[in-house]
C-alpha cells in the first residue's frame, strides 16, 4: 500500500552522508512513550481550561512540557549521529557509497560487500599494495572506501550497481568532504552539466582551491567541497559569478519509518508510520496532529521551518573548541606560575597602593636605611655583665628608641665605610669578652671542685690560683688531734673568701669593660645626632672638635 503523507521530496544526496546514522530501536520506543505522554498532557490541560483553571498556568505547564519533549529530542538526535567506527587514515580520500533497495548489509558478510565494490569499480586486490581501506557502517547503512590514489576515487565514483550472489543493486557513490574543509552550496548552475564538468568549471584562479563538486541530485545546485574552511561569497563558473552559501547540515529523518538518523532511500523497515503523529500504517484521510520529535511543536518532524533541526557546523565546532583548549592553556600557565613570584607582585602592588596616600614621602631606593633618631640621654645606662650567646649588634641597639620621621643626613653615605669597620671592631672586642667569660666559669667550676674534694679529702690540698698568696698554715710533726681539727676548720673560710675575691675581681674588670665600650657607644650616637643635624653651623663646630681631638691623639686628619 503506498501512503503518501505531507512534506517536500529530497534525493538522498542532499545531505552529507558520513553523518546519517540508524536509529536505535530502543529510542523509538522512548519518542513513542514521550509523544503519547505530551499527547495525554494536552487532553489534561485542556480539561482543566474547561472547568476554568487560570490560563497562565497552563501554559507555564506547556512550556515546560515542551522544553523537556525538546531536550529528550536533541538527545535523540544526537545520539542517532554518533558512530563507532575504525579511524581512517587522515589523508586518504573517502567515498561513501550508498545502496538502494533496501540492502540489509548486517546479513551479508563485509569481505563478500568489499569483493563487489571491487569488482564494480574493476580495482583488483593485490597482496603487499594494501592502500584502500572498506568499512561497513551497518547504523547508517552505507559503505566507507578509504584510498589514497585519485585514480581510484574515480573509479569508485563512476559505480552505480553492484551484484551480490547473482542480484544487482542500485548504489550512488561519492567523496565526502575532509573534516578540516568548509562546504558551500551553489544555485543556479545546468543540470545538464556533469560532476567532471562542474569540478573543471570551479576550478580557476579566481575561485579558492577546490577538493571536489557534488551534484545534488538533478537540481540546479551542488556543494563544493573546498580545500580550506572559508567559504566564498562569490564563485565563477565558466565567467559567470554565482552565489555561494555555506551548507547547513540537518538531523537525518526517514519519511517511511519516522526515525532520525536514516533516510528513507536506506530504511529496511518494514512498518510505515506517520511522520507527524507516529501512526503505524495510518490511512490516507487520518486525523493527524503533527508533533515534532526534535522541538515538540506542531508540525512535522525535522520540517523545513523547524529551527532545531540543524545541526552546529564542524567549523563552528572546531572554533569553539579551540577557544576552549586557548582557555584552559592560559588557566594552567596562571595555575603552573610560581606563587612565590605572585606573591611579590602583589606585595608590591599593595605597597603601590599605600605610597599613593602617603603626602611627603619619597623614595629610598639609592639611599641608606633609616637611623633611629635619638636625643641626648635617651639610652639608658646597661648594667651588670653581657649574657652570654648575644650579639654586640643586640647590646648596642638594645633601648635605642626609633622614630618614624628620623632623616638621613648628607654625611651618612660618606661615613658608611667608616661606621662599618667601627662595628666590626666592637663585634671583636664581644667575641674577646665571651671567651673571657667563658675562661672565668671554668676557673670557678675548678674552685668549686676544689672546695667539694676539701671537704671529702681530710689529706688532700685544694688546688689555688698560682697569682694569689695564700697563707697555708704550717705542719707540725707532732700535733694533737684537737689542733688539726681547728686547722681544718680555719682553712674552709680562708679558701672560700680567696675564690669569693678572685670573682668578685673579675667581674669588675668585666663591667668595667662593658662600661667603656657602653660609653664609647654613647660618645659616637651623640656625634652621629650632631652631624645629622640640618644645621650647617652645628655639623662644621663638630667636624672642627673631632679633627681636633683626632689631633691630640696623635690621628692623622686624613684617615
Amino acid at each position: 500500500m503506498e501512503v503518501t503523507v505531507e512534506g517536500t521530496e529530497i534525493t538522498p544526496e542532499e545531505f552529507r552522508t558520513t553523518d546519517w546514522i540508524t536509529k536505535v530501536g530502543k529510542h523509538v520506543k522512548e519518542l513513542r512513550d514521550a509523544a503519547r505522554g505530551d499527547r495525554q498532557g494536552r487532553q489534561d490541560g485542556n480539561a482543566r481550561a474547561e472547568s476554568g483553571t487560570e490560563p497562565g498556568e497552563d501554559r507555564k505547564k506547556t512550556a515546560a512540557a515542551n522544553a523537556a519533549y525538546k531536550k529528550l529530542g536533541h538527545k535523540i538526535a544526537e545520539r542517532s549521529i554518533a558512530s563507532y567506527l575504525p579511524r581512517l587514515p587522515a589523508n586518504d580520500y573517502k567515498i561513501i557509497i550508498r545502496p538502494k533497495c533496501g540492502l540489509a548489509l548486517t546479513k551479508i558478510p563485509n569481505t563478500r560487500l568489499s569483493e563487489a565494490v571491487r569488482m564494480a569499480a574493476q580495482i583488483p586486490w593485490i597482496k603487499g599494495q594494501e592502500k584502500e581501506v572498506f568499512i561497513v557502517n551497518d547504523k547508517q547503512g552505507t559503505l566507507i572506501f578509504s584510498t589514497p590514489d585519485i585514480d581510484t576515487v574515480w573509479k569508485v565514483t563512476r559505480i552505480k550497481s553492484i551484484k551480490i550472489e547473482g542480484k544487482s543493486y542500485d548504489v550512488t557513490a561519492y567523496l565526502a568532504p575532509h573534516e578540516d574543509s568548509g562546504r558551500g552550496v551553489v544555485r543556479g548552475i545546468d543540470p545538464r552539466l556533469s560532476v567532471e564538468e562542474l569540478t573543471e568549471a570551479f576550478d580557476n584562479s579566481r575561485n579558492p582551491p577546490i577538493l571536489g563538486v557534488r551534484k545534488l541530485g538533478n537540481s540546479s545546485s551542488a556543494v563544493i567541497i573546498f580545500k580550506n574552511e572559508t567559504v566564498p561569497r562569490w564563485m565563477y563558473c565558466y565567467g559567470v559569478p554565482l552565489k555561494c552559501v555555506l551548507y547547513k547540515k540537518r538531523y537525518e529523518v526517514c519519511y517511511r519509518c519516522g526515525q532520525l538518523g536514516h533516510r528513507s532511500d536506506v530504511c529496511i523497515s518494514d512498518h510505515v508510520r506517520c511522520r507527524g503523529c507516529g501512526m503505524t500504517a495510518p490511512p490516507e484521510d487520518h486525523a493527524c496532529e503533527p508533533k515534532c520529535k526534535l522541538c515538540g511543536k506542531g508540525h512535522l518532524t525535522a520540517d523545513r521551518k523547524c529551527k532545531e533541526a540543524f545541526r552546529t557546523l564542524y567549523t563552528i565546532k572546531k572554533r569553539q573548541w579551540e577557544a576552549w583548549r586557548r582557555m584552559e592553556g592560559e588557566e594552567r600557565k596562571a595555575k603552573d606560575a610560581d606563587p612565590q613570584t605572585c606573591r611579590m607582585e602583589e606585595i608590591k602592588e599593595r605597597s603601590r597602593s599605600r605610597s599613593k596616600h602617603r603626602r611627603g614621602s619619597r623614595g629610598r631606593a639609592g639611599s641608606f636605611p633609616r637611623l633611629p633618631e635619638r636625643q641626648e640621654g635617651d639610652l639608658p645606662p646597661m648594667t651588670g655583665p653581657v649574657k652570654e650567646g648575644t650579639s654586640g649588634s643586640a647590646v648596642l641597639n638594645s633601648g635605642r628608641p626609633t622614630s618614624p620621621n628620623r632623616k638621613v643626613g648628607w654625611g651618612d653615605r660618606a661615613s658608611q665605610d667608616k661606621r662599618d669597620e667601627e662595628m666590626l671592631t666592637i663585634k671583636e672586642e664581644n667575641r674577646m669578652l665571651k671567651e673571657q667569660l667563658a675562661m672565668m666559669s671554668r676557673q670557678i667550676e675548678e674552685l668549686q671542685i676544689a672546695i667539694k674534694s676539701s671537704n671529702t679529702t681530710p689529706v688532700s690540698q685544694p688546688r689555688m690560683p698560682q697569682n694569689q698568696n695564700i697563707k697555708m698554715p704550717e705542719e707540725r710533726s707532732a700535733t694533737p688531734p684537737p689542733a688539726k681539727k681547728r686547722a681544718k676548720e680555719a682553712e674552709k673560710p680562708v679558701i672560700e673568701e680567696n675564690v669569693a675575691t678572685v670573682i668578685d675581681m673579675k667581674i669588675a674588670q668585666l663591667e668595667a669593660n662593658i662600661e667603656a665600650k657602653s660609653t664609647q657607644d654613647d660618645e659616637w650616637q651623640s656625634w652621629e645626632a650632631l652631624l645629622c643635624s640640618p644645621d650647617p653651623n652645628v655639623q662644621r663646630d663638630i667636624i672642627s672638635q673631632a679633627l681636633a681631638a683626632a689631633a691630640s691623639q696623635g690621628i692623622p686628619a686624613d684617615s
